[in-house]
Order: C-alpha cells, then structure tokens, then sequence
C-alpha cells in the first residue's frame, strides 16, 4: 500500500511541501488539509456516523457525515467530491451542497486547515460498512449533550457541530 502524501501549507493555506500522513500525525502537525461535511434534513437533523472499530484515529468514535485528507495536488473541492463518493451513496452533482465555513488551525482551533461544507438530503443514506459502523439522524444539540456525557467522539466534531448551529441560527 503506497504512503498517502498530503499538501503542507503555511499559515495562509499556501502550499509550502508534501509529507505523508504517518509522519504528519507523528509529529503533530496541523499545517494540512482536510475536508468535513454535515449532511442535514430539512427539520435540521444531522446524519452522524460512527467510525469503524478498525480504523487507526478514533475508531468506535462519532464523526462528520463526510470527511477526509485533501491529498497533495488535489483541491478542497475535489477532496470533498471524492469523500463523499467514498464515503456515502450520495451524487453530489445531483444534491445541494454549500461550503459554509473555511477554517485556521491557530483561529478556529481545530486540527488542520479545513474546508466545512453543508449537505441538504433527507432520504437514506446508504454509507461505506469499512469506514463506519453504524449511523444515526440526531438533532445536533442533543449530540453536544451525548459527546459532554462521555460519547466518543472525533476531536474537531464538537467545534463543527457549533458552527453548523450558529449558521443554522442566521438562516431562520
């Protein structure tokens, strides 16, 4: 299995090298690029997957409906056509989608520099069984409260889940 390459970049989201994945983690680097998504319904649940237990970063953990490294030389957009089709049964060229958030490691406090899109779909998703577990629609204050009792959960879901509320809040 060929090593994943990622872009690095520097802190205006330029790319400024190419490591692989293992030594990014490694070292604890968060200067490159990732891609995350919620898929909403209309009355505002979130479809929130659970990682597989055999996956090496928080297996048995909940996650972004979508998400994904951007791979050197590959564009934000691109990562999340190709996470999506990966991840989910979705046609991204047949369903709305909006990109609703670009987010700085050092400003937002998340993990890597990040694109954060937004999924209008309200049928059954049908999703990859080797990336996730299981798989539930939940209103997205009641997952605040079940990752603040003790649900595990990726490290950036709790920050994203909020920008995803606040945005929700000025589109009422």
């Amino acid at each position: 299995m060929t090593e994943e390459l990622l872009d690095l970049v520097d802190y205006t989201d330029k790319v400024i090298g190419i490591d692989t994945r293992k030594n990014i983690y490694k070292n604890k680097l968060s200067n490159f690029r990732t891609v995350n998504a919620f898929i909403i319904r209309d009355n505002g649940d979130v479809w929130i997957p659970t990682r597989s237990n055999n996956k090496e970063l928080w297996p048995s953990s909940y996650d972004t409906s979508i998400g994904g490294h951007v791979k050197a030389g590959e564009s934000y957009k691109k990562a999340f056509l190709r996470e999506a089709s990966e991840e989910t049964s979705l046609d991204l060229n047949k369903v709305a989608y909006y990109l609703l958030a670009k987010l700085i490691p050092p400003i937002h406090h998340v993990s890597s520099f990040m694109h954060l899109y937004v999924v209008r779909y309200n049928q059954k998703i049908i999703y990859n069984r080797e990336e996730f577990c299981n798989s539930k629609w939940m209103n997205p204050i009641h997952l605040l409260d079940e990752i603040q009792k003790g649900t595990q959960a990726k490290p950036d879901l709790v920050i994203l889940i909020k920008y995803l509320l606040y945005s929700l809040q000025l589109n009422k």
